[in-house]
């Protein structure tokens, strides 16, 4: 794991991101990236702008699939007992 340090500039913080990790991620000075923390988890997702970011990590559709039919089924009688 490498280390990305924070340092204050004007009203604003900027991630210094080593060379080594810039180029692995792709990640051009001067350029522009979205990010997002995801599933409340205190990890940067950092994608090219307009680029769509699914918040899965390492679920797999099937499995998202499998997911969504048992909300359909269950969603309702989950709720109430979560009521309880």
């Amino acid at each position: 794991m490498k280390t990305i340090r924070a340092v204050k500039v004007g009203n604003s913080v900027a991630l210094i991101i080593p060379k080594e990790l810039r180029e692995k991620m792709g990640i051009e000075p001067g350029n522009n990236y979205d990010g997002d923390v995801m599933q409340g988890q205190r990890k940067l997702v950092v994608v090219e702008p307009g680029d769509d970011i699914t918040p899965t990590g390492s679920v797999s559709n099937e499995f998202l699939e499998i997911l969504e039919g048992v909300n359909k089924k269950y969603g309702p009688a989950l709720a109430k007992l979560a009521n309880l």
